[in-house]
C-alpha cells in the first residue's frame, strides 16, 4: 500500500512499483480501484495498451479518472456487472483487502472477464509484519489506523500463503512475487543473519502476478 499522506496523493499515485510484473503490451487493461486513473494513463502513455478501463468507488476520483481513462465506471466492484467484457491485464492494487469477498471476485474474473493468457497483478499488505505482531503479542493491541496494514477500511487480512492461495486455481497460476520491505537495508541484513527464518516479518506488502490459463480455449 502507498503511504497515504493525503487522499489526493492516495488517489493520484502512479504505481510504478509494479512495473516489473507488468507485460510489455496488453490490448485491454482494467484497473479495479483506479483512483484518478494515473496508473492507467501512465501505462497507456508508454504505448503498452490499446484501451483502458477503470472502476472506482469514490465519486470524485472516478470523475477525474474519466478525463484520462477510456472508460470509467463509478461503483462497487462486488456489485457491478461488467457484461461480456474480457481483459488482457487486470490491476488489483491495494484492493482485495478492502472487499467483503475477494475470493468471489477472483473467481468471477476467471470465469467471465479474463482473456486467454491474461495477467492479474496485485499488491496485498502482509499482516505477518513484525510491527503488527509486536503490538499484538506484547501489548495486546490490534488498533486500526488511517493508513497502513491496519487501515480501518481493510476487511480482509493476508499472509504470504493465503495471498498466494487466493491467486491460485486450476486456471490461475502465480508467476512472480516481489516483497516490499519497510527498510530494504535492514531487511537484507536481518534476513542474512537469521538465515531467512524470519523472512516475512519485515515484509510490508506482496506484489504478485498470476497468469490465466483457459483450458477450454
Amino acid at each position: 500500500m502507498p503511504t497515504r499522506q493525503s487522499l489526493t496523493t492516495y488517489y493520484s499515485h502512479i504505481r510504478e512499483d509494479v512495473n516489473s510484473l507488468l507485460p510489455d503490451y496488453a490490448e485491454n487493461v482494467l484497473e479495479i480501484g483506479c483512483g484518478e486513473g494515473s496508473t492507467l494513463s501512465w501505462f497507456k502513455s508508454q504505448g503498452r495498451c490499446k484501451k483502458t478501463f477503470g472502476i472506482e468507488y469514490e465519486r470524485n476520483a472516478a470523475k477525474k479518472a474519466s478525463n484520462v481513462v477510456d472508460e470509467v465506471i463509478c461503483g462497487n466492484i462486488e456489485t457491478i456487472h461488467l457484461g461480456e467484457r474480457r481483459f488482457d491485464l487486470v490491476l488489483l492494487l491495494d484492493v482485495l483487502e478492502h472487499l467483503v469477498d475477494p475470493w468471489s471476485l477472483i473467481d468471477r474474473l476467471q470465469r467471465f472477464h479474463l482473456a486467454p493468457n491474461a495477467l492479474i497483478v496485485t499488491s496485498i499488505p502482509n499482516i505477518r509484519n513484525y510491527r503488527v505482531l509486536k503490538a499484538l503479542v506484547f501489548k495486546g493491541e490490534f488498533i486500526y489506523r488511517d493508513a497502513g496494514i491496519l487501515d480501518r477500511t481493510h476487511l480482509r487480512f493476508f499472509t504470504r500463503s493465503s495471498a498466494l492461495k487466493l491467486l491460485s486455481s486450476e486456471n490461475l497460476r502465480v508467476e512472480k512475487t516481489l516483497d516490499v520491505a519497510v527498510s530494504k537495508k535492514n531487511y537484507r541484513r536481518f534476513d542474512y543473519f537469521t538465515c531467512g527464518i524470519f523472512h516475512d516479518f519485515l515484509v510490508y506488502q506482496f506484489l504478485i502476478s498470476a497468469r490465466f490459463i483457459d483450458k477450454y480455449q
